[in-house]
């Protein structure tokens, strides 16, 4: 079992974003796990960090609800996998 994680940010254009992982999971991602970084108070009430797709090697994720004020564009993620 190999468990990742991390902290990645959103392109404040298009608030999304792909996470490559720092090492490919040699036979297959089960899980991902977001969690916007709420530190700042910059995410609202109804803003969902939402998994789009991921592989052995990366995550691609986007938010849905407001863009974060401050410029506060981080998530924390969690992959396992083996």
């Amino acid at each position: 079992m190999l468990i990742q994680s991390g902290l990645g940010n959103f392109n404040t254009n298009t608030m999304t974003a792909t996470v490559n992982f720092p090492k490919t999971f040699p036979t297959k991602c089960c899980v991902v796990q977001l969690i916007p970084n709420n530190y700042y108070g910059s995410y609202t009430e109804g803003d969902n960090v939402v998994l789009k797709s991921f592989t052995n090697s990366s995550v691609t994720v986007q938010l849905m609800g407001h863009a974060p004020v401050n410029n506060r564009t981080e998530f924390f993620w969690l992959a396992i996998g083996y």
